[in-house]
């Protein structure tokens, strides 16, 4: 997945002199959302939409950077390079003042694609079903994201918590599982049926079962054990009868 990301990153290009300039007023310090929004509104990265976001991490200078200057600093991104396979780019701010002075601020971080994963909107304990209306999209950095992460509340919807799952924290394949039909211990009906005949008896349940899975069943008058596969809530089906011979 991390390489998936890193692979769409897009090339940083280099300014002309046409980049669009910024204004400090006197006094007025360069804030990282100041720079951040520089750097966003000349960088050939596209636009964000809402399947696509983008993180401007600003590592050169420190921010907020103060400003002493008792007139207006025009602000030019003069020129920028990058590395497409991390991200990192440089870059070089040009300050002027109305007299003409002009200083130049070496500028340096990394842009990122984040990607979207499934987040539970409240802690969901195990075994609880799972609502979509209470899963949402966060987006997060690829750093550190295994790759069986959830990007789609459709992957989570209607299955239930296999272990718990904390608010705001991403939710991976490992983390869910179909909905148990049948548990152990509960008194399950299992049904037998041949052509022209149906049986059903009530056995323990001795597994847990999700629809298809075939789980350990045990006969409550007998005590026979035998297995079935779980078709329903509390319903299991068998291939030979549950009590015994039949015609």
């Amino acid at each position: 997945m991390i390489e998936r990301v890193l692979a769409s990153l897009l090339f940083l290009v280099l300014l002309t002199a046409s980049a669009r300039a910024d204004w400090l007023e006197p006094g007025e310090p360069l804030t990282r959302e100041r720079l951040q929004s520089m750097l966003f509104a000349n960088l050939d990265i596209g636009t964000e939409s809402s399947d696509r976001r983008m993180e401007l991490q600003i590592r050169q200078p420190a921010l907020p950077l103060p400003n002493r200057a008792q007139g207006r600093i025009q602000l030019n991104l003069v020129d920028i390079s990058s590395n497409p396979d991390t991200g990192m780019f440089d870059a070089t701010l040009a300050a002027r003042l109305d007299s003409g002075e002009q200083s130049m601020i070496p500028v340096s971080g990394r842009i990122e694609e984040l990607v979207p994963v499934v987040v539970p909107n409240r802690t969901i304990r195990r075994g609880e079903s799972i609502d979509p209306n209470e899963l949402s999209i966060d987006w997060r950095r690829p750093d550190g994201l295994g790759a069986d992460v959830l990007f789609e509340i459709a992957d989570a919807a209607g299955l239930e918590a296999d272990r718990f799952l904390r608010r705001d924290q991403p939710i991976y394949e490992k983390d869910i599982r179909q909905v148990r039909l049948i548990r152990q211990g509960e008194i399950v009906e299992v049904r037998f049926m041949a052509p022209g005949l149906e049986l059903a008896a009530l056995a323990e349940a001795l597994d847990d079962g999700a629809r298809g899975d075939v789980v350990r069943l045990s006969n409550v008058d007998s005590g026979k054990q035998f297995r079935g596969i779980v078709t329903s809530r509390k319903v299991a089906v068998v291939s030979k009868s549950p009590i015994g011979s039949h015609p």
